[in-house]
């Protein structure tokens, strides 16, 4: 999603400086769907001329024992929590790499540190953002 933390029209006491930046591309890609977030991360880049951040803020939870949770449902959390995050990377990062700047910056939850009952699938797909989050930067 590329968008702004305001409304379009912004209000008189905003400082002239906000009034006179671009107006955001709103978008909702489906993390899940590479061609789609391709198509946002292109689509931010034709209006911006670059990206500068990405926050990956998407998630789903899924509260019940693990040998409880379906196979479904466990992937769907997964497909997700991970592997849309993931998704979002693969498309920002070659632009980053090329502009030689950039930041993502991955929502997570503190469950992925700690865990908790009954959040157990969850939990785990928290552990792995905090797992590649923190050695991605080193390549």
């Amino acid at each position: 999603m590329i968008a702004w933390s305001r409304p379009h029209a912004a209000p008189a006491r905003s400082p002239p400086s906000f009034r006179r930046r671009r107006q955001p591309a709103c978008r909702r890609p489906d993390v899940t769907n590479g061609d789609q977030a391709a198509a946002a991360v292109q689509a931010a880049v034709d209006k911006f001329g670059r990206i500068d951040v990405l926050v990956n803020n998407a998630g789903r939870g899924l509260l019940g024992a693990v040998e409880e949770a379906s196979d479904a449902s466990a992937r769907a959390v997964y497909q997700v929590n991970v592997f849309g995050t993931l998704t979002m990377q693969r498309a920002v990062l070659p632009i980053m790499r090329r502009q030689r700047s950039g930041h993502i910056i991955n929502i997570s939850s503190v469950g992925g540190l700690l865990g908790s009952a009954g959040w157990g699938v969850y939990c785990s797909t928290k552990s792995a953002m905090e797992g590649f989050s923190k050695r991605w930067p080193r390549k």
